[in-house]
């Protein structure tokens, strides 16, 4: 599971829907990310989901701190989350503290009920605009997903992971070109979701994305602002 130690540090308070400097979205999207299977719900309060990793963490010298996560969501999905229901957890690391012998990690969102995932996932292909012009090795740019639904911070978030690490776009690196863009997630029939590259959804809202229903992800990259 790796080791993390614990930090002295907060959710910082990010504008959420508000454009973003490529320099705070860097911070944001170069955190690590939790990612954990089937683990129970064992506490809330108020609008925190709390869960049990149920492993063992390193903090300083010492490795047997319970590894705990604490999801916060927006007051209209929280009833939807009990104690005693088992999760899927993807989401940002935004801070940790210990309490106790407890290393407890937030992030916002995040969710799936194991119960809810009903397909088995697959590879999803994007199209690369840049300035209107489409990259031809589109097939190369790809996120394989293991289980549907999956929550729309984790299509966010890992595309945008995969476009800050390659070694043409470097979205959001200090020498990357691109100043604006966007992306949609198309399939049949379904509402079109998708994210402005430059600002920071709300993911306390927890929405869910049904993969076996979708074809493909359009990216549009631009390197001027004014698009």
């Amino acid at each position: 599971e790796g080791t993390i130690n614990i930090k002295d540090i907060y959710s910082p308070r990010w504008d959420v829907d508000k454009t973003l400097s490529p320099t705070t979205l860097r911070e944001i999207y170069n955190r690590d990310t939790i990612k954990k299977v089937n683990k129970p719900i064992t506490g809330k309060r108020g609008t925190q989901v709390i869960m049990d990793a149920q492993y063992k963490t390193k903090v300083w010298e010492f490795d047997d701190y319970n590894f705990i996560i604490s999801s916060n969501l927006h007051p209209s999905v929280e009833g939807k989350f009990n104690v005693g229901d088992n999760v899927d957890v993807f989401g940002l690391a935004l801070s940790a503290e210990v309490f106790s012998k407890d290393q407890i990690h937030s992030i916002n969102g995040g969710l799936v009920k194991v119960n809810e995932r009903k397909g088995a996932g697959k590879t999803i292909y994007m199209n690369v605009f840049i300035d209107g012009h489409k990259k031809d090795d589109t097939s190369k740019y790809k996120i394989t997903f293991e289980k549907s639904p999956v929550t729309f911070q984790e299509v966010d978030v890992r595309l945008r992971k995969s476009f800050m690490l390659n070694d043409e776009i470097k979205l959001y690196q200090y020498d990357s070109k691109v100043l604006s863009g966007n992306w949609e997630f198309h399939g049949s029939g379904e509402k079109e979701e998708g994210a402005d590259l430059f600002k920071y959804p709300d993911y306390r809202y927890n929405n869910l994305i049904d993969i076996d229903k979708k074809s493909h992800i359009d990216v549009y990259l631009f390197t001027n602002k004014e698009n």
